[in-house]
């Protein structure tokens, strides 16, 4: 299906400013409220409240279900935006708008049910296993998933499970009933209520569900129903990756920050009164801001790409998909590099619980252990690419 007037069914670069400016100025509200959301494993109501009022969880959906479909390179930077308050927020936010947009790749009848009465919150865990069979008639679902980021404030939980043919469906949980283990009992991103979620015995409809056919390309479109927008183009993994790569972008940008702050202070058991003044700390701030700089960079890179792509209405081709990964592992060891010598240059001090410092460290060192920033499989596979290796380490759909 052709894409018809950009107007139409282009991505909404007009909303990029907006978007960003809402996100800037939630920043005091969430770092107010970063403390309490460790302590409560979930964010606060009136956070929830404040990111809804502003559309930030409705960024990735199509315009037909009443979405902004916004670029990719937006949703990331508005995502670095809020990390600089509070990282787990940040999370939340990108892995709503990516289970959002995963809805809006199912069967039609399973979007009808999604988006009837607008752009839901929605959480995705797929660490687990689940099944659905049939019971007197009835569809029934059993299964446990972990990494539920999100699951306390969704209204659906989207799922894997397998049918009794053995094929793999998506199916759509609604949160009312099902159950949340809490498992996440981490040292960071505390906030982000990453619980299991739990399934038992739960009656779905016909409509609730769709075998999995691709998780990387949408489904085909009823076209006596739907025109294709630009998001309907996107590739999962590289979509889902270089934009939560936007809240590491964040945390290790507000990390910066907070070790500008603390450049008055004394530097002790040396002759410089401050460790502003000392030539190797400015050099260590300098190289710092570089690595991220180069990062950011690396990052705005693929996710133009990723939209200019969707724009013309294509997908991104394997290969595409294999210099997204492995540049994208560049900028995760950057990003790594980088908090490990901003915390050094911070000083022990910078680990008190006291500090936003230690916060933004140990969001960072969680959410970097992600499967997707996994660096050293992010290089075998654009090296295996580069050197016509078959078959790859890593399906099409997971690239």
């Amino acid at each position: 299906m052709a894409l018809q007037d950009p107007s139409e069914t282009g991505f909404q670069y007009e909303m990029v400013p907006v978007v960003l400016e809402r996100a800037r100025a939630l920043r005091p509200l969430l770092a107010k409220n970063a403390s309490a959301h460790e302590e409560l494993g979930e964010l606060k109501p009136e956070v929830i409240a404040a990111l809804d009022e502003a559309g930030l969880f409705r960024m990735s959906a199509p315009r037909r279900w009443g979405g902004l479909c916004i670029p990719s390179e937006a949703m990331a930077n508005v995502s670095r935006e809020l990390a600089k308050g509070c990282p787990s927020t940040a999370w939340v936010v990108s892995i709503i708008n990516s289970c959002v947009w995963i809805a809006s790749t199912m069967a039609p009848s399973m979007q009808e049910v999604i988006f009837a009465d607008g752009v839901p919150r929605i959480c995705g865990p797929s660490n687990g296993a689940g099944t659905i069979e049939q019971r007197d008639g009835k569809y029934v679902v059993n299964g446990k998933w972990a990494y539920g980021s999100a699951s306390h404030h969704a209204k659906w939980a989207m799922v894997p499970a397998a049918g009794e043919n053995g094929q793999m469906n998506m199916v759509l949980l609604p949160m009312d009933k099902v159950e949340i283990e809490q498992t996440w009992r981490v040292t960071g991103m505390k906030g982000t209520g990453s619980d299991t979620v739990v399934a038992l015995d739960i009656e779905v409809g016909a409509d609730q569900f769709c075998e999995i056919t691709s998780s990387s390309v949408g489904v085909a479109l009823d076209e006596s129903k739907y025109v294709r927008e630009a998001s309907d183009y996107w590739v999962g993994f590289p979509l889902l990756r270089a934009k939560a790569l936007g809240v590491l972008l964040g945390t290790v940008e507000g990390l910066l920050e907070s070790v500008i702050e603390i450049k008055d202070r004394p530097m002790i058991y040396s002759t410089y009164a401050q460790r502003g003044d000392s030539s190797v700390w400015q050099a260590g701030v300098g190289e710092a801001a570089a690595k991220l700089g180069v990062a950011r960079s690396i990052v705005d890179k693929h996710n133009r790409h990723n939209d200019q792509v969707a724009s013309e209405g294509r997908t991104l081709t394997y290969s595409e998909r294999a210099v997204c990964r492995g540049e994208c592992a560049v900028a995760a060891e950057l990003l790594v590099q980088t908090v490990d010598d901003l915390m050094d240059l911070a000083g022990s001090s910078a680990f008190s619980l006291k500090t936003t410092s230690q916060r933004y460290w140990r969001d960072f060192s969680i959410g970097m252990r992600h499967i997707i920033f996994n660096t050293k499989l992010g290089y075998e596979v654009f090296g295996k690419q580069i050197l016509n290796v078959e078959p790859n380490v890593v399906g099409p759909d997971h690239v």
